[in-house]
Parts: C-alpha cells; sequence; structure tokens
C-alpha cells in the first residue's frame, strides 16, 4: 500500500521498524482489559445486527416476506413503531394482570395510542396480505401461516385471532430470539 498524499505511511506501507511501532502502540486497544472495556460499545452494535436479523427472519416465517430491515440497513418505520409503543405495551399488560385496565386507559397519552392503532394496522394489512395469497402458491414456503391455513378448521382460528396471535408472534418471536442471541 502507497504511503499517503503528504508520505505518511500507514500501518500498512510502513518500513519494519515504524510498522512494529504502531503494532506496538496498537495492542493496547485490543488486549482483553481494553476488549472487556470496549463490550458494552460492540453489544449495540451485536443487538442491532439481532434486532434487525431476527425481525426479518420471523417476519418472513410468520408474514410471507422479510421486514427489509437488513436490506435498508435500518429499522423499518413498522418495527419503530413497535420499539416506541413497547413501553405502554409492557405497562398495558401488567395492568390487565391486575384488573386495572380501564386505570390504563385513562393514563395513556393519546401519542401511545395512536402508535398502538399504528402498529397493528401494519401488521393487519401484512397479515391479510398473507392470508390472501393463493394456497398452491405457498405450499413449498413452508412458513407459520402455511400451517396455520393447512389445519385451520372450524375449530381452528378466526381471521381476528389469526391478526392479535402473528402481531404477538412477530413482535414477541423477535425480540426474545435477539435477546437470547445477544446474552450468548
Amino acid at each position: 500500500m502507497a504511503p499517503t498524499e503528504n508520505s505518511i505511511h500507514s500501518i500498512l506501507s510502513a518500513n519494519d521498524a515504524d510498522h512494529c511501532r504502531y503494532r506496538r502502540l496498537l495492542s493496547h486497544a485490543f488486549s482483553d482489559r481494553a476488549l472487556r472495556e470496549q463490550e458494552p460499545l460492540l453489544q449495540h452494535y451485536i443487538n442491532f445486527l439481532f434486532n434487525f436479523t431476527t425481525f426479518d427472519i420471523v417476519g418472513d416465517l410468520a408474514l410471507g416476506s422479510s421486514i427489509g430491515n437488513l436490506e435498508k440497513a435500518r429499522y423499518d418505520g413498522w418495527i419503530s413503531v413497535i420499539f416506541a409503543q413497547s413501553k405502554s405495551a409492557s405497562l398495558a399488560v401488567t395492568f390487565r394482570f391486575f384488573s386495572l385496565d380501564g386505570v390504563l386507559k385513562t393514563m395513556l397519552p393519546n401519542s401511545a395510542i395512536e402508535k398502538r392503532r399504528r402498529h397493528a394496522e401494519t401488521a393487519n394489512a401484512k397479515i391479510l396480505r398473507r392470508l390472501e395469497k393463493e394456497e398452491g402458491k405457498d405450499e413449498q414456503r413452508n412458513d407459520f401461516m402455511t400451517y396455520v391455513r393447512r389445519y385451520n378448521d372450524e375449530k381452528g382460528m378466526t381471521v381476528l385471532e389469526i391478526e392479535a396471535t402473528f402481531r404477538a408472534l412477530v413482535v414477541a418471536g423477535s425480540e426474545t430470539t435477539a435477546t437470547a442471541l445477544s446474552g450468548i
């Protein structure tokens, strides 16, 4: 590798003595202690990668197409809404456990209610698109919906139940898997 325009050499183009000097100085940044200290920064990016990947995979398995986080190298707008409304969703589950649903409704700001509505609307549109695909065309896909459709009979699930379940499945499946992978 050639030196830079002002004749300064990097570690890749330096002579042996300078190369050793550069390496000696850089070695501290790659020591066990330094890497342990850098772990929160690394974990931050690993969490993003796992979240991107697991939402794309679970989205593909549950909805028939990837959400596209990896391709876009950013969270899809829908996923951003999911994360934004996750705090109010946690509160809702807690209040529901104690039979205090009515109290929570009076406490939630309109923005939280709107985020929940947008999440449900976006998810339901994706779920319905997947449900409407011709039965024969998805036989080779063998995703979650293939099996739900194949074995859904009069004792099975209604469309509204499928919507509610698959909304939960995408969020819970993605987040749980990403969290588990991040802890490995």
